[in-house]
């Protein structure tokens, strides 16, 4: 079998975590957590970074800090995870969905034109690729909107030489099992801004502000912490980042070697914009719609190898499609899409044989 996804873990994040369990003190408030978080943010480019439970857990604390209420109107692209908009809803927000690129398959900033004006536009890196920030904020600037960047996928990715993530008002980041950096569950929320970083943080420990001899609890909060023990595998994660990340590259290089060579004609891959470099958790190609992904899908099991769909439609979600015009750009890219095996250990010779499985179940089913 060849997995979708594989975390790379190894002795190293086990002798870490045996560390912190020594200590006798293994919770959020436990010192790991304070280095990763510094680390993270100096890998980052970040001033402040706040460990979370989730990346969900990080952008809701990301609408919270800034402000984000029943009176909010928040714009999110459909070709996402529904995370996403949940959490802009958390907040009692009214949540509008817009269309994205049928290449990056990031948000479309130039359809936003027909949607309310934001108080806070959320650009999800879908699948790790940046999104387009320079468009995105000068939509932001014209209508005085903040911005919170989904960056589950993005770590790292790169966008005109920032690390996607850091360009907005505030930055998300996962840490689940399939994603680059892997500490099972988790998330990190990183921002220049030291008041919504000491916002999210209170918020992120039941409401607490350091006081003495005791904290004092000044607002509602919530218990999004991350554990010390997921802190310690992210910081061994952190120093293996670099080499896990070239690995995607290049296996994303290979795959899209295969598919304008061999597959133009029934299948395309994400585009990468230019000066822009993607983190690649995942490598999704669309195939042409007389193609059914599903029985593609069906085929490569068979063959022993994992694929999955990219990612989720959100206006046609049930409890999103009664209140939001379809996006079909979206809906294409829901019905049609399909991700292909990648993570670092991947060797050449099982990405070769993904790429010819692909073509024959393509072949077979196109007859």
């Amino acid at each position: 079998m060849i997995n979708l996804s594989k975390p790379y873990i190894g002795s190293e994040e086990l002798e870490a975590i045996k560390r912190v369990m020594e200590t006798g003190c293994c919770a959020g408030t436990c010192p790991e957590v304070k280095v990763f978080e510094r680390l993270f943010a100096s890998f980052v480019g970040s001033k402040y970074a706040v460990a979370t439970s989730s990346c969900t857990t990080a952008l809701h604390l990301a609408c919270l800090a800034l402000g984000i209420n029943e009176r909010s109107n928040a714009i999110v692209p459909a070709y996402t995870f529904p995370a996403t908009a949940f959490a802009p809803l958390y907040c009692g927000a009214k949540v509008q969905i817009a269309d994205v690129e049928p290449n990056t398959f990031n948000i479309d900033v130039a359809g936003l034109s027909d949607l309310a004006p934001a108080d806070v536009v959320m650009p999800v890196h879908c699948f790790g690729n940046p999104a387009d920030m320079a468009a995105v904020k000068d939509y932001a600037e014209d209508n005085d909107a903040k911005i919170i960047e989904d960056a589950a996928c993005a770590i790292p990715a790169y966008h005109h030489g920032k690390h996607a993530g850091t360009i907005g008002d505030v930055g998300c980041y996962s840490f689940y099992a399939i994603k680059n950096l892997c500490t099972g569950e988790g998330g990190m929320l990183v921002t220049d801004n030291e008041e919504i970083a000491e916002k999210a943080r209170s918020l992120c420990d039941f409401g607490k502000t350091t006081s003495k001899p005791l904290p004092k609890f000044t607002q509602l909060g919530y218990n999004y912490r991350l554990s010390s023990i997921q802190a310690a595998m992210g910081i061994e994660q952190l120093k293996k980042l670099p080499w896990m990340h070239s690995r995607r590259v290049e296996i994303a290089k290979r795959y899209d070697e295969f598919i304008s060579s061999e597959l133009s004609n029934y299948a395309y891959s994400q585009v990468v914009p230019d000066r822009c470099t993607s983190a690649y958790q995942r490598y999704a190609i669309v195939l042409n719609p007389k193609i059914n992904r599903d029985k593609v899908m069906e085929q490569m099991a068979k063959k022993g190898i994992q694929t999955a769909i990219g990612t989720y439609d959100i206006s046609t979600q049930p409890y999103f499609s009664s209140s939001n015009k379809e996006c079909a750009v979206s809906r294409i890219l829901f019905e049609q899409s399909i991700s292909l095996p990648m993570y670092p250990e991947l060797s050449e010779e099982k990405v070769d044989t993904v790429c010819a499985a692909l073509k024959d179940v393509i072949t077979k089913e196109l007859k």
